[in-house]
């Protein structure tokens, strides 16, 4: 999410980026790896037992990356000698192509023969992959604790029916607006949403390499355990009646109004592409997000969201959380920067998994009745919360009747002038479908009434 446009490019190469979702493995490894990367014990460890001579000019010519090699000085920690062998063989190729290339290429297993150093480093990666998804959710579960718990922030208050939503977004970097959708619109969405995500996850079963196209990665996909099941799901959705129904309904009215104004008002706001088109589905046992921004902080609008809820969502349910005021100003920067500090991830030593920052900001969540939506700035600090059990009940506050899964159906639209819309893979590629993305659809085409809705 952020999330057929790379957010984060896994390696810095461009020709790597440029078959950056052949594989599901590689939209977490970057975040897997240096994660690792940052405890210094483990970098003592691989700068005393590396075997690989050390980067030199002569490696940066060739286009390699320094992530790429990081990442490659930590598999040789452990790898075998014949595994050691085959990457000196490469290095030493007169007419080699950049290190990033061939760490990619040996994950899908292209153009690199079957040995020692692919099968250990396959096995490497999916080794940091689960330790990262491990980490990641252990940390949210600190930050959510941090923040007060389910109870602790207030909700997030609705704007008046002929406020201005774009003001309040610039202001606050998110605002509430209710009734986007009809009851009976969401429905029927919710509906093709969970039958489009059984049936993608089956056929994602069947053939791995179709899951990056199909689904986003998410954070906190699963919970802390040894096997936990997948709890969290970040569709791509097919451009469907159902699909184009719902855009057009929710787009026609005061919600499209402030997405138009927020990409530069009546002189181009209709000009913004749809980026992404997407639900996030949660089930009961989900863990909460980390806090993140979509894309990095930067003095100019990125890109602006809608989440509008397919049911009532409660507290319990995970609603999502927001610091307002960190998507804009100083404040926005000192808040992203103080944020990177506490997490360990702007190049201090400070590695207390964001508990300093949570317990200090002032957040709101967004306790939503079905239809309504929240509108932010990619850049406002935000998180999903857990799924909890189902409170319990007493005689004055009667038992919630809801749907099992809590559904968000997400659009974003990328700002006619901004220049990145990078994130330092938070999410990996844009939640939208390949086919889609290509139609570039724009704005003013999708604010129309729905009877155009073979657009």
């Amino acid at each position: 999410h952020p999330r057929v446009w790379q957010v984060g490019p896994a390696f810095a190469h461009p020709s790597v980026r440029a078959s950056r979702s052949a594989h599901p493995m590689l939209r977490w490894f970057r975040g897997a790896v240096l994660g690792t990367a940052r405890n210094p014990r483990v970098w003592q460890r691989a700068a005393f037992a590396s075997r690989r001579r050390p980067c030199t000019a002569k490696d940066d010519d060739r286009g390699d990356s320094a992530q790429a090699h990081r990442a490659l000085d930590l598999f040789l920690v452990n790898a075998s000698p014949a595994a050691t062998r085959e990457v000196d063989v490469f290095l030493k190729m007169h007419d080699r192509s950049p290190l990033d290339v061939f760490l990619l290429d040996s994950l899908r297993s292209v153009l690199v023969s079957s040995g020692a150093f692919r099968d250990e480093w396959v096995a490497f990666a999916k080794g940091a992959q689960k330790k990262y998804r491990a980490n990641s959710a252990s940390q949210g579960w600190l930050q959510f604790r941090a923040f007060g718990g389910a109870d602790a922030a207030p909700a997030l208050a609705s704007i008046a029916v002929d406020a201005c939503g774009a003001g309040a977004v610039a202001r606050m970097g998110v605002a509430r607006i209710d009734h986007v959708l009809s009851p009976a619109t969401a429905a029927m969405l919710r509906t093709f949403i969970l039958a489009e995500r059984d049936a993608c996850a089956e056929v994602a079963a069947a053939d791995k390499a179709t899951w990056a196209e199909l689904f986003s990665r998410v954070l906190s996909p699963t919970d802390v355990g040894t096997a936990p099941p997948t709890t969290r799901w970040d569709l791509r959705l097919p451009w469907e009646p159902t699909v184009r129904v719902a855009v057009h309904e929710m787009l026609s009215g005061q919600l499209g109004i402030a997405f138009r104004d927020l990409n530069g008002g009546e002189g181009g706001g209709d000009d913004a592409v749809l980026w992404e088109c997407a639900a996030v589905i949660s089930a009961r046992g989900s863990a909460p997000q980390i806090v993140h921004g979509d894309t990095l902080f930067s003095p100019g609008a990125v890109m602006h969201t809608a989440f509008v809820a397919l049911q009532n969502i409660e507290r319990h349910q995970g609603p999502t959380r927001f610091v307002p005021n960190t998507h804009h100003g100083d404040t926005g920067k000192q808040a992203h920067q103080a944020l990177a500090d506490d997490v360990g991830t702007s190049g201090g030593h400070s590695d207390t998994a964001g508990v300093q920052y949570c317990d200090a900001a002032e957040s709101v969540v967004a306790l939503l009745a079905v239809g309504d939506c929240t509108l932010y700035d990619s850049k406002v600090h935000h998180c999903g919360g857990p799924y909890l059990d189902t409170p319990q009940t007493t005689a004055s506050m009667p038992p919630p009747s809801q749907p099992e899964e809590r559904i968000l159906f997400y659009v974003s639209f990328r700002h006619p002038d901004a220049e990145s819309t990078t994130n330092a893979d938070k999410h990996g590629d844009g939640s939208i479908r390949t086919e889609l993305a290509l139609r570039r659809l724009r704005l003013g085409e999708l604010r129309g009434p729905a009877a155009d809705a073979s657009t």
